[in-house]
């Protein structure tokens, strides 16, 4: 499902430049947490270049030319409590979860250059828990990610 996305979306990666890829999440599979997506079921967060993770802005301005949405960001700049980061984005996230959140991550950078990435993790989260192999239930495929995969 997710090449056959690629396929159909593959004139919106002619923007990366050669030897660039983008990370993300793909969410039309739930396999820790369920969606309702509004949008796409991929979320970039990442822009990986020849000598490794690029600049926050350059990933943002590559994702913003591409129209792909990326992940949301609770901050911008100097530090922040993970108290303050949970509030900002809120009991469910910003991507149409129906569940509490997972976690967050922070991107650190120091004089623009990518230094590290550290994550808070739910003590509450089960990973894997929708996949049928580790919670024995059906695959949840979220409503909307095979009409726009197709």
């Amino acid at each position: 499902l997710f090449s056959r996305w690629v396929d159909v979306n593959k004139g919106r990666f002619s923007e990366l430049p050669e030897g660039f890829r983008v990370a993300g999440e793909w969410l039309a599979l739930a396999h820790g947490t369920i969606y309702n997506l509004t949008g796409e079921p991929f979320i970039p967060f990442d822009l990986i270049g020849p000598n490794g993770r690029e600049p926050h802005d350059t990933a943002r301005q590559l994702f913003a030319s591409t129209g792909l949405q990326p992940a949301f960001v609770a901050h911008d700049g100097g530090s922040i409590s993970v108290k303050s980061a949970l509030e900002a984005l809120g009991e469910k996230g910003r991507h149409g979860s129906v569940e509490a959140i997972e976690g967050a991550v922070w991107r650190v950078e120091r004089k623009g250059v990518f230094d590290f990435i550290a994550k808070w993790v739910n003590p509450q989260k089960v990973d894997g828990k929708y996949l049928p192999d580790i919670g024995g239930g059906p695959a949840i495929w979220h409503a909307g990610s095979l009409a726009v995969a197709t």
